[in-house]
């Protein structure tokens, strides 16, 4: 027996819609996205962009001109780039499990009506032509999943974008061990990744690519010293939201937390090394200030839905009772001092900022600028 849907509280933020349901209903909702609940994403291993012929939509109809998906341990995301906002219905259906989300006034471009996709979850993914002049994207799954369909407003250089995220049930895994303070695992947290490609400079460089680099050789280095693990937040090119970084330092019992990014500057001479810990309160001057709006605004650009923070204020009242800041402070000395005697690339000073992914987290966490990809030098030293 299919239990009925339960709604929840219309929330609207930087021009996503969110709307949640529990599992068991595949009536309509028209017009709003909507959002199982109870349900987070960890980073994902594949992307994929398809590309197809010209338009064929009329002139007051909204062309979906790319279908594109990636795929991680616990959800498949589908992405259909738009040429402009669409009311759209998603739903489940049975025998077979598939989702099928309706684009209103939509057409798709060019030929191309099937996708597969086989990563366990998601079976293929299917482009119909509705005689009401709507366009249907249906994803034939592997068994019944929970998910979740939402609208993203241009950011960027993206268009508008509807959006499908389809989980898998995450397998509870043994008890956390018991609470030790000697440092022995390291998360460590390339920057950016999927559609969030963060900055661009010389040489073709960019910073989604780099800090993936420079953290698997970080982890290569970190593994071969006996009684260390490293763990990277992501180990391919996939978008992961800042808030899930923080939640998978927390998961994995992280000991150390290290962000890696690469800096980004109009004016070309801008070059160096700095290291950053969390502020509260204001930045430590306003290039910081600037560094951190600019790193904050990674969920817009790589597609998050607005959500409660639920847990921010608790946790952090708990990280200021146990200076974690203060550890914060001292992690970003070491790391600056470690660099000290290097005459490769010049060394800035360590600054506080309020960069979202260092919130929330109540071991020392730090983010680490290596360089700025726009300077002709340090590019080379990058690359």
């Amino acid at each position: 027996m299919t239990a009925p849907a339960r709604f929840g509280r219309l929330r609207a933020k930087g021009g996503t819609r969110v709307r949640s349901f529990s599992a068991g209903s595949e009536g309509r909702r028209k017009g709003r996205s909507l959002e199982w609940k109870g349900l987070r994403s960890l980073p994902a291993l594949a992307f994929l962009v398809l590309f197809s012929p010209p338009p064929v939509a009329g002139a007051d109809g909204v062309v979906v001109t790319s279908v594109r998906y990636w795929t991680a341990p616990d959800y498949t995301r589908v992405v259909a780039d738009l040429t402009g906002p669409v009311a759209f219905t998603g739903r489940d259906l049975t025998d077979p499990f598939r989702i099928a989300v309706d684009l209103d006034a939509a057409a798709f471009r060019g030929a191309t009506r099937k996708i597969a996709v086989g990563d366990g979850l998601v079976t293929a993914i299917r482009m119909n032509d509705l005689d009401r002049g709507a366009a249907q994207i249906v994803l034939d799954l592997e068994r019944r999943s929970r998910f979740q369909v939402f609208a993203l407003a241009p950011v960027g250089d993206k268009p508008h974008r509807v959006v499908i995220d389809v989980y898998r049930e995450r397998l509870s895994g043994p008890a956390p061990p018991p609470p030790d303070k000697t440092v022995r695992r390291i998360i460590i947290d390339p920057g950016h990744g999927g559609d969030d490609p963060g900055a661009k400079g010389y040489l073709g460089l960019v910073e989604k690519e780099i800090t993936l680099d420079l953290a698997r050789r970080l982890a290569r280095r970190i593994a071969a010293m006996p009684g260390y693990e490293a763990i990277l937040t992501r180990d391919g090119d996939y978008f992961v939201r800042l808030g899930e970084r923080q939640k998978f330092a927390r998961r994995k019992n992280g000991d150390v937390f290290v962000s890696l990014h690469a800096n980004a500057a109009r004016n070309k001479s801008g070059n160096g090394f700095e290291v950053y810990f969390l502020s509260l309160s204001g930045a430590t001057d306003k290039m910081a200030r600037e560094l951190a709006d600019k790193e904050n605004a990674a969920d817009l650009i790589g597609g998050v839905p607005a959500e409660a923070e639920e847990e921010v204020l608790s946790i952090l009242f708990d990280y200021l009772q146990v200076e974690g800041m203060k550890r914060s402070e001292a992690l970003a000395e070491e790391i600056w001092n470690a660099f000290r005697g290097g005459k490769d690339m010049e060394l800035r000073n360590v600054k506080q900022a309020g960069f979202a992914v260092l919130k929330s987290l109540e071991i020392p966490a730090v983010l680490v600028e290596v360089g700025f990809i726009t300077n002709k030098s340090d590019a080379a030293l990058l690359k």
